[in-house]
């Protein structure tokens, strides 16, 4: 697992990367290194290990009852494995107060196992600090990061470690029996692997895949549902629970798999764009793609999409399903060369919400508020909505974000008063269309059709395509881990996300991931401590003759 930034605009991401160093070794789990060989066939070199145990258990703790139906012991028993079992018998029933302790639960389950031991919580600063960083393999140096990063109370880096290392195992052990039958997979996410599948198996046409269908083409074996109902119970023997979920594999075929009506089982197909970007759908009788909604949940991404408020009509007459429904159909239609009608909110202008929840949100509106009635000031806790301007309006007018009172009908967006956020005596109306076509007063903003474009055409940078070469817009087919040579170019970064709710066209440097970087000499790039600028005198000299 290597956290790179990928996509080379400052987010840094885990990617599975086929990684190689010839510098100095580095640490890795012990499950990561079997995840490794289960990946590449390939027995890592392991110079060093390093083994942690626990001491004995805090005095003094008390059993505590669980949703006043089960005692925990924390001396015997796993709170864990108890609050997953206890979901399971809420989930099952029929009370609607068991139901939504149920959903109280998995939260609570997914916090103490990992959240909060990996908790950790930013606070900008009036001046920059300075922090020494230190280095895996010994030595230090000095930063000057804008904000401090504090852990959490219950912060156990270890614990959330070995807890994540865990998850890529278990997925890394699941994939590797899946190609040990011949097959592939869509694609995977933190728990769950969408594997290429029919009733009866066979070869599908895919570019790269490493076989031939009778007419020559590129294909990839898909399994039986027999085969795959084989590896889910293969791996029943590593259920840890009790209760309802004893003897049960630790993968389940999602209940999206059955007809919602018969309860037999259905083929399925996917989209994948990237990661977190696909969609589940079912084909009609006419050969279109349908969504799929019917169990409850939506099983199509707004990952990417979190940031606009839905453009679609609020009113019943309006097109069927919701705005990300719409927005999947769309898509699934164009990419399967079928006839399609556009959606009706297509050319609106593309907004979000925005919540002045920071301290760096405040500070956007310091202009807007100067010498204002506090009852007129932007404030903490307030909503509004933001556009963005297309980026030829941007370089012309150096207007990068616009903001107006919160409105939730798209239909008046447009005639909304929107002001500069970094310059807000102005104010304007937004259109969209082309950047090119000046209308005074108004600027143009980006629409729903430029996002859908974007995200459509959205390449998946953290894998290579059927070729090795990063993937770009067009590239389709079976993918592989990049290579990267990591030797020389490691950092130290802080927390990867810093704010839930930051929007990606909201940029702001202050919200950037820290880069915790050595101060280099302005000639040669040797580090220096404290003010210094330069490495040595000679060095200051020497660069001063070359200019």
């Amino acid at each position: 697992p290597t956290r790179a930034d990928y996509t080379g605009d400052g987010a840094f991401n885990v990617g599975q990367a086929h990684r190689t160093a010839d510098g100095p070794a580095q640490w890795f789990t012990l499950a990561d290194a079997a995840a490794s060989f289960l990946a590449t066939g390939n027995v890592p070199r392991i110079e060093r290990t390093l083994a942690f145990t626990t001491r004995a258990p805090q005095v003094g703790l008390k059993p505590i009852r669980l949703a006043g139906q089960r005692n925990v012991d924390p001396y015997d028993d796993d709170l864990i494995a108890a609050l997953v079992e206890l979901r399971q018998d809420l989930k099952a029933s029929p009370d609607p107060a068991d139901q939504a302790a149920a959903g109280a639960i998995k939260a609570t389950v997914n916090s103490v196992s990992y959240g909060i031991p990996i908790e950790v919580n930013t606070t900008p600063e009036p001046t920059k600090l300075q922090v020494s960083v230190h280095l895996p393999a010994g030595g230090s140096f000095e930063a000057h990061p804008p904000r401090s990063e504090q852990p959490g109370a219950y912060f156990h880096p270890l614990l959330a470690t070995f807890v994540a290392a865990a998850g890529r195992l278990l997925l890394a052990l699941i994939i590797r029996m899946v190609r040990d039958a011949g097959g592939e997979y869509v694609f995977c996410d933190t728990d769950s692997l969408f594997i290429v599948a029919t009733e009866t198996g066979g070869l599908l046409s895919c570019p790269g895949g490493p076989h031939r269908t009778a007419d020559g083409q590129e294909a990839v074996l898909g399994l039986s549902w027999a085969q795959v109902a084989e590896i889910v119970d293969e791996l029943a023997s590593l259920n840890p629970f009790a209760g309802r979920l004893a003897g049960k594999s630790i993968l389940k075929i999602e209940p999206d798999n059955y007809r919602p009506d018969t309860g037999a089982q259905r083929q399925i197909n996917a989209l994948a764009i990237a990661s977190k970007r696909y969609a589940l759908y079912t084909l009609d009788l006419e050969g279109h793609p349908v969504v799929i909604t019917d169990q409850g949940s939506q099983r199509r991404s707004e990952h990417g999409l979190g940031h606009l408020l839905p453009g679609n009509d609020p009113n019943p007459s309006a097109q069927p399903g919701g705005f990300y429904d719409q927005w999947w159909t769309h898509l699934l239609h164009l990419e399967l060369g079928l006839p399609c009608i556009q959606p009706t909110w297509f050319d609106r202008p593309a907004v979000g919400r925005l919540t002045v929840t920071s301290h760096t949100d405040d500070k956007a509106f310091t202009k807007h508020n100067h010498r204002k009635r506090y009852d007129d000031q932007i404030r903490p806790g307030n909503f509004a909505i933001v556009a963005y301007p297309t980026g030829g309006e941007r370089a012309r007018t150096g207007v990068q974000v616009l903001v107006a009172p919160y409105q939730k009908n798209p239909s008046r967006w447009r005639s909304a008063n929107w002001i500069d956020r970094d310059h807000p005596e102005r104010t304007y109306r937004i259109r969209t269309g082309d950047d090119n076509y000046l209308l005074p007063g108004a600027i143009t903003v980006k629409s729903y059709r430029n996002y859908f474009t974007e995200y459509a055409n959205h390449p998946e940078a953290k894998g290579a395509g059927p070729g090795g070469q990063p993937c770009k817009a067009d590239t389709i087919g079976v993918l592989q881990p990049l290579t990267i040579d990591a030797g020389r170019t490691l950092g130290r970064i802080g927390k990867e996300t810093n704010r839930v709710d930051t929007h990606t066209d909201l940029a702001n440097p202050d919200e950037a991931v820290l880069v915790y970087a050595e101060k280099a000499c302005l000639g040669c790039d040797r580090p220096v401590r404290g003010r210094k600028k330069w490495c040595s005198e000679a060095c200051r000299k020497h660069a001063y003759r070359s200019l």
